[in-house]
C-alpha cells in the first residue's frame, strides 16, 4: 500500500469520498465487519459523551489507560503515534474555528487519550525515537488515531458495501453528514455543486436540467424576494419532488421590474436559479436547496422581452409579492394617479412599464391582440381580498381571474450571519439564502382560468372563500406584528423574540388578540384561542432573530390593511379598542423619528416625510395631543370620525409624552389585568366571552355588507 502522509490522515479522518476510501482501506485480509460495527457503536457512544460533556470523553475511554500510558510515553513513539501527533494539529486547525474554547479543549484531550489507547495496544518492535520519520507498516492503514488492519480486500468491497451508511461514516468521522460528500470546504451553490453537498442538505429529488424546456407551464412572479422564495417556491418544489418525472411540470420565472431587482437577478442567475432556505426553530435546523425557479427576466434591460415572456402561451399564472405599496393605491383603495411610477406608465402608454399593474396590463393587451387566452393574476401579498385589489387596479374584468389568497410564513431579512451558518454547518456558499421559521400555510381561492399546479397535494388549502382565513391571519399575525414593532422599539428592543420575553409586551400582544378576535369570521377547523397561542409561540422563536425594524416598515399601508376595518367594526358594536388605540399611539410616537433618548429612528415608509410631519403636528402640544389629522390621512375619514377611538389614542399619547412608553404600557396592562382582556393569549382575553362564546365572532361573517356579496360576490370575478 502506498505510503500515506500526515495530511492524508487528516483528510481520511474528516472527509473521505468514495474515490479515495477504497485505496485507503485495501489490504490482503478482511477484518470481521462485526468487529468494525462494535467499534463504530463504541465510537458513537463516546462521541455522545463528549457532546454532553460527560467524563469519559469523545470516545468513552477509561482513566486507567492514562496511568498505563505514563510508563511508556516519555521517550519512544510508534510510527502510528507520530502520524497521530501531526494529524491532531491539522485536525484542531480544521475544527476549532467552529467550536467553543471548552469544546476544543475537550476534543483535544479526547484525541490524546485515544492515541494513548492505541499506543498501549499496538506498541511493539515498531517503536522509534521521538522526532524520527514515520513509515506505516505495509499491512496497516493508519488513519488519524485509529489503526485500520486488514479491513477490506479491495476498493470494490467498500464501494458496493450495502452497510456503509450504517456504520462506516460514523466510525470515520464524528461530523457524520460530511463523510459521503466530495466537498471538503464550502462550495458555491450551482446545479453542478448539488452532488457534492453533504447529505444533511436537502436537495431537489427531481431531475433539474438548466435547460428551460424542462418546464411545461410557467408562473411568472413579480417581486422575487425572501418571502416568495420561502413560501410559494417551497410549495412548488414540494410538488416537483412528489411528482418526480410524471405530470405537468410547473416552474417559476422571476420578473424584476425595478433597478434594485438586479442584485437578485445576478445572484440567482449565477447560481443556476438555485438558492437555500434555512429553516430554524427549537425543533429543526434544516438547510434545503430549492429548484423551482428556472428562469429570471430583468425588465430594465429589455422591457419588451419581459412583456413577451408574460404574453407567451406557456405563461399561465402571473403571481405577485410586491408588498402593499406595490399596488399603488391611495388611502381610499383607488389607483394613486399621483404616484410617479403610475404617471410614468400612463404617460408612456405602457411601452416600458415601471409598476406591476402596468406590466400586467401591457402583457394582457398583447395577449388579447394575438388571440392568446388570459393568464391568472395571483396576488400573494398581505392585503385583505388581495386578488380583488389587483383586479380593481388593473382595470381588467372580462377574461382574467384574480384568486384571493392567504399566505403565512415568518421570513426575516437575510443577514451575513445566516450565510455564515450555511457555509460553516452545511458547506454552502449562497449569495442570497432565505431564513424562515418552520411553519408555513397557504390558502388559495380555487379560481384559475388556465389551471394551476396541484398544490393541494402538498398541503395548500384550495377553497371557495379565502376571507375567513385571510382576516384571521391579517388581523392577528400581521396586525400583531405591527403593534409589537412600534411599542417594542420605543421600549428599547431590537429583536422580536427579545421583546416577547418581556412580560408586559407579551401581555400587550395577548390583549390585542383579545380585542380583535370578535371581528373574525368563523374559520372551519380552526380554534381562535389555539391560533393565538401558536402566534405567541411563533413570535417568540429565538432561532431566526427577526428584527423589529423589518416589521415596522411601510406602516402607512400595513396599519391600514390590518387594523382599520377591525377598529371600525368594534367601535360600531361598542366593543373595546383600548389596546388597538395604544398600538396606533405607539406608531404615531415612533413616526416622530426619535426615540425617548433623542436618538434617531429610521422610518422606512413611502409616506415617511409626511408621517413625520403629521406626527410632529399631533404632538405639538404634549399636554393636549391631537392625532385626528394623522389618523385621517392613513386610515381615512371614517375612522377619524370615531370620536371614542380618537380620544383613546389621544389619552395614550398624553401618557407616553408624560411618563414614557414603558410606563404607559404597564399602566394599560395593569388596568386590564382584572377585566375581560386577560393578560395573555391563554387568559380570559382570548378564551373568554367574545372569542368562541355566544357567536360574537360570527356576526361579521355575513353581516351588514362590509364582507357581503358586494365585495366578494358574483361580480368579483
Amino acid at each position: 500500500m502506498p505510503t500515506m502522509q500526515a495530511t492524508d490522515s487528516v483528510d481520511a479522518l474528516n472527509l473521505i469520498n468514495s474515490s479515495q476510501i477504497g485505496q485507503l482501506y485495501s489490504s490482503t485480509n478482511t477484518e470481521d465487519p462485526l468487529v468494525l460495527r462494535k467499534k463504530a457503536a463504541d465510537f458513537r457512544k463516546g462521541y455522545k459523551n463528549w457532546r454532553q460533556k460527560k467524563p469519559k470523553g469523545a470516545r468513552g475511554e477509561t482513566n486507567y489507560l492514562l496511568d498505563k500510558e505514563k510508563q511508556h510515553a516519555h521517550d519512544v513513539v510508534t510510527a502510528e503515534e507520530q502520524m497521530v501527533l501531526e494529524a491532531q494539529e491539522e485536525l484542531g486547525a480544521f475544527m476549532e474555528p467552529h467550536m467553543t474554547r471548552s469544546d476544543s479543549m475537550e476534543l483535544r484531550a479526547s484525541l490524546e487519550q485515544l492515541s494513548r489507547k492505541e499506543s498501549v495496544r499496538e506498541r511493539g518492535s515498531g517503536s522509534i525515537p521521538r522526532g524520527a520519520a514515520a513509515t506505516p507498516d505495509a499491512h496497516h492503514a493508519s488513519i488519524g488515531s485509529m489503526t485500520r488492519t486488514r479491513s477490506f480486500h479491495g476498493e470494490d468491497d467498500f464501494i458496493h458495501d450495502d452497510e456503509r451508511e450504517n456504520w462506516l461514516k460514523f466510525y470515520v468521522n464524528p461530523f457524520a453528514g460530511m463523510a459521503e460528500a466530495s466537498a471538503t470546504e464550502p462550495v458555491e451553490l450551482t446545479q453542478a455543486a448539488l452532488k457534492v453537498l453533504p447529505p444533511s442538505v436537502l436537495k431537489p429529488a427531481y431531475a433539474r436540467p438548466v435547460a428551460k424546456a424542462y418546464v411545461d407551464k410557467y408562473i411568472c412572479h413579480m417581486g422575487v424576494g425572501g418571502f416568495h422564495r420561502s413560501h410559494q417556491c417551497v410549495y412548488t418544489d414540494d410538488l416537483l419532488n412528489a411528482q418526480g418525472s410524471g405530470g405537468v411540470r410547473w416552474g417559476f420565472c422571476g420578473i424584476g421590474l425595478m433597478d434594485w431587482d438586479r442584485k437578485m437577478y445576478d445572484t440567482l442567475k449565477k447560481q443556476d436559479y438555485l438558492y437555500t432556505v434555512l429553516s430554524r426553530s427549537s425543533k429543526t435546523n434544516e438547510a434545503r436547496v430549492i429548484g423551482s425557479i428556472v428562469d429570471f427576466v430583468f425588465a430594465p434591460d429589455d422591457h419588451q422581452h419581459c412583456i413577451d415572456r408574460l404574453a407567451d402561451p406557456s405563461t399561465c399564472i402571473v403571481s405577485l409579492t410586491v408588498t402593499e405599496k406595490g399596488y399603488c393605491q391611495n388611502s381610499e383603495g383607488d389607483l394613486d394617479t399621483e404616484n410617479p411610477f403610475v404617471r410614468a406608465d400612463l404617460d408612456g402608454n405602457l411601452a416600458k412599464p415601471k409598476t406591476a399593474i402596468g406590466m400586467i396590463v401591457a402583457a394582457l393587451r398583447q395577449r388579447r391582440a394575438k388571440g392568446v387566452p388570459s393568464f391568472t393574476v395571483l396576488s400573494c401579498d398581505n392585503l385583505p381580498e388581495n386578488g380583488d385589489k389587483a383586479k380593481h387596479c388593473a382595470w381588467i374584468s372580462a377574461n382574467t381571474t384574480f384568486p384571493n389568497t392567504m399566505v403565512d410564513r415568518i421570513t426575516p431579512m437575510t443577514e451575513q450571519e445566516h450565510k455564515d451558518i450555511l457555509a460553516r454547518d452545511h458547506l454552502i456558499l449562497d449569495g442570497w439564502p432565505v431564513i424562515a421559521e418552520d411553519f408555513m400555510q397557504w390558502v388559495v381561492e380555487n379560481d384559475f382560468c388556465l389551471g394551476c399546479p396541484e398544490w393541494d397535494k402538498v398541503g395548500v388549502l384550495m377553497v371557495n372563500d379565502v376571507r375567513p382565513y385571510e382576516f384571521m391571519k391579517l388581523r392577528l399575525l400581521n396586525g400583531g406584528h405591527s403593534a409589537l414593532s412600534y411599542m417594542s422599539i420605543l421600549c428599547g428592543y431590537t429583536y422580536v423574540d427579545d421583546a416577547m420575553a418581556n412580560a408586559d409586551i407579551a401581555a400587550y400582544i395577548g390583549r390585542l388578540f383579545h380585542e380583535v378576535v370578535p371581528t373574525l369570521m368563523s374559520v372551519p377547523g380552526v380554534s381562535a384561542p389555539e391560533y393565538c397561542d401558536k402566534l405567541i409561540e411563533r413570535f417568540s422563536n429565538p432561532y431566526i432573530k427577526d428584527k423589529l425594524m423589518r416589521l415596522a416598515e411601510d406602516g402607512s399601508k400595513k396599519m391600514q390593511n390590518t387594523m382599520r376595518d377591525a377598529i371600525l367594526e368594534l367601535q360600531k358594536r361598542g366593543l373595546s379598542t383600548k389596546v388597538l388605540a395604544l398600538a396606533n399611539a405607539a406608531w404615531i410616537r415612533y413616526c416622530v423619528g426619535k426615540d425617548e433618548n433623542g436618538d434617531p429612528l429610521e422610518i422606512k415608509d413611502p409616506m415617511a416625510a409626511a408621517l413625520t410631519k403629521l406626527a410632529e403636528h399631533a404632538l405639538a402640544d404634549v399636554k393636549n395631543p391631537d392625532p385626528t389629522e394623522f389618523l385621517r390621512q392613513v386610515h381615512g375619514q371614517d375612522l377619524a370620525a370615531c370620536a371614542g377611538f380618537v380620544g383613546e389614542v389621544k389619552g395614550h399619547l398624553r401618557s407616553m409624552m408624560s411618563i414614557g412608553s414603558k410606563a404607559t404600557l404597564q399602566a394599560v396592562i395593569e388596568a386590564g389585568a382584572n377585566g375581560t382582556g386577560g393578560s395573555g393569549s391563554n387568559g380570559n382575553g382570548v378564551n373568554g366571552n367574545g372569542a368562541n362564546g355566544n357567536g360574537t365572532n360570527r356576526n361579521s361573517a355575513n353581516g351588514n355588507g362590509t364582507n357581503g356579496n358586494g365585495t366578494h360576490g358574483a361580480g368579483a370575478h
